[in-house]
């Protein structure tokens, strides 16, 4: 009978955490990840591939999260275009508020993102969104023009 690796898992991400958020990623060592988790460091290529694997594992799910708040919040300002009021549209918006929430409920997980990711798929993160907000801007600008606002 095969034994549950949920508990090592558990203790594989705690410790890849810590060591992350000290190190960064490219500083992390999987020696000490493993001596925390009190594992060998071949029981954690059962649980992750490489050590980017183990980073994504930590962040992944919060850029996704993000990425969706991010949409639905676009998403709602394209379906406002109808009801557009120059007067009232800087009083309504929360769309920057409800982002800037998500990121303090998940502060640990964007400091690994935009401090701690340099040599991972995430180290330009902050550069994509900022490229994403541009587009999406003129995007927007573009559709109130139309409507002649």
């Amino acid at each position: 009978m095969p034994r549950d690796k949920t508990q090592s898992h558990i203790r594989i991400i705690d410790a890849a955490k810590k060591e992350f958020m000290e190190y960064g990623f490219m500083d992390a060592s999987l020696r000490r990840i493993a001596s925390n988790a009190n594992i060998q460091v071949s029981g954690l290529y059962k649980h992750f591939s490489n050590k980017e694997e183990m980073f994504a594992s930590l962040v992944d799910p919060v850029v996704q999260g993000f990425m969706d708040c991010y949409h639905m919040i676009e998403d709602n300002y394209y379906s406002e275009l109808d009801n557009f009021d120059q007067e009232t549209m800087w009083q309504e918006q929360r769309g920057p508020s409800k982002v800037m929430e998500y990121i303090y409920e998940h502060f640990d997980e964007f400091k690994l993102i935009i401090c701690k990711s340099q040599g991972t798929r995430y180290d330009k993160f902050t550069h994509d969104v900022a490229i994403l907000e541009e587009k999406v801007t003129f995007s927007y600008m573009n559709e109130l023009k139309k409507k002649r606002f």
